[in-house]
């Protein structure tokens, strides 16, 4: 085009656009796109952790008495670790004279978990008679439902706290070093890079491959297990713990109890529990290979624990601990006919439906609220960089132009023909350089 071409096609020059301005925007919309999809990857175990069902309510009762003729001082620190799927409702003493102290809830730094601590003091004078006192936990065991979608980045760049690597050494119970153990695990495993596949396939071969049996020589006995493929609760839960370790995922087994129909006992060496807890989405994740080796309870049992179903010929299973009797101290003076203790005698007096953790509501809100700003931003950056990138080379452009053209030109915003030299458009008023 010349200096002298109408006027009237140099507008149409004007607003011809490059495909090049195309072609950057869908870049950016395509480079949100994946950012907000990577980050919702990453965000969402942490904003859906877990989900509540049914749960039941218990009562855990411990209890001592004497008979005789004495003098008695004697102390009793309970301990009871809440999880996600247990929390301690209350406690009380009763009998005889004596002293309790339950401590709040703390928070144990880098353990993840509430810890609650109680102190009986018991100082009974016996004069032929039967003295008595009990401990009461009252506990609702919950069924749950850890969400187990998303990246785990602490799995790839293998730093966990140090409250939770801990749970990856090699020990007496959890020989992680053993050669049969670790070939078990990363055949199972081969090929997998997700880690909850990797934990998903092992809890099923867990679940599938050893046999209920009990052996008491080879109790907890992991690596005769392993070998043998028979085990009870305890030894069960050792075997898969000891093979998620094997791969670099922390694990641990936890220990409660069962009452059994509703309304049965504890004991020390009946009855008891135990299941498995692993680490992943910075959170403990619980997970029962014993009661998950039927088929129909599978899946409930994988990633979570069911408490809305009954089993007569089995029991119900209480997910908690029955609390640990931390340190005793017993003084006596005097001659004892009779001393008897009962801990841990199960009842389940109550059930209902939880509705969802509040901090699920909480965690979204502040994800949804990050990501929002984080889009405005980077969006805004983007846009307003190619704005002034735009204004540039437009106004450089137009200089060039002017300057080439020696005798009269065009406004490039009006068409209007410019006085040579001129800087304003007499037209339209705006400048052209």
């Amino acid at each position: 085009m010349t200096r002298e071409d109408p006027p009237s096609k140099i507008p149409m020059q004007m607003h011809l656009r490059s495909p090049g301005r195309w072609t950057a925007r869908f870049a950016v919309v395509g480079f949100i796109i994946i950012v907000l999809v990577f980050a919702y990857q990453i965000a969402y175990p942490w904003v859906y952790p877990f989900y509540h069902g049914k749960y039941a309510d218990y009562e855990i009762t411990n209890w001592i008495e004497a008979s005789g003729y004495a003098s008695l001082a004697l102390n009793i620190v309970f301990d009871f670790e809440e999880k996600d799927y247990s929390k301690l409702l209350g406690m009380s003493v009763e009998g005889g004279q004596h002293r309790f102290e339950m401590r709040e809830s703390y928070w144990e730094q880098g353990s993840g978990q509430y810890r609650n601590m109680s102190i009986v003091s018991w100082e009974p004078t016996i004069r032929g008679s039967t003295e008595r006192i009990s401990v009461t936990y009252r506990v609702r065991s919950y069924s749950i439902r850890y969400e187990m979608s998303g990246w785990d980045p602490l799995f790839w760049i293998k730093k966990y706290p140090d409250e939770v690597s801990k749970y990856l050494t090699s020990n007496s119970y959890f020989p992680v070093n053993d050669p049969e153990i670790r070939a078990v695990a990363n055949r199972v495993t081969q090929g997998v890079s997700d880690p909850s596949e990797k934990v998903r396939r092992i809890y099923d071969w867990v679940t599938e491959s050893i046999e209920y049996e009990m052996v008491p020589e080879h109790y907890v006995d992991t690596a005769w297990i392993v070998r043998n493929r028979k085990a009870v609760c305890e030894g069960i839960a050792l075997v898969m713990s000891t093979m998620l370790r094997s791969i670099g995922i922390p694990a641990r087994t936890v220990h409660g109890a069962i009452a059994i129909d509703g309304e049965s006992l504890y004991y020390p060496t009946n009855y008891k529990h135990a299941w498995v807890e692993f680490y992943m989405y910075s959170k403990w994740i619980a997970a029962d290979p014993t009661w998950g080796a039927s088929s129909e309870n599978k899946e409930h049992y994988w990633a979570g624990m069911r408490d809305d179903i009954a089993y007569p010929e089995i029991g119900r299973p209480l997910r908690t601990t029955i609390g640990v009797i931390d340190d005793i101290s017993f003084i006596g003076m005097g001659t004892l006919t009779e001393l008897y203790t009962d801990f841990g005698r199960v009842k389940v007096v109550g059930e209902g439906f939880a509705p969802p953790p509040k901090e699920t509501f909480t965690r979204q809100l502040w994800i949804g609220t990050i990501a929002v700003f984080t889009m405005i931003l980077v969006g805004g950056t983007v846009l307003w960089g190619k704005r002034k990138t735009r204004h540039t080379t437009l106004k450089d452009k137009a200089i060039i132009d002017h300057q080439s053209n020696a005798g009269p030109a065009y406004c490039k915003f009006c068409g209007s023909r410019l006085v040579e030299g001129s800087v304003f458009c007499d037209q339209c008023g705006r400048r052209i350089r």
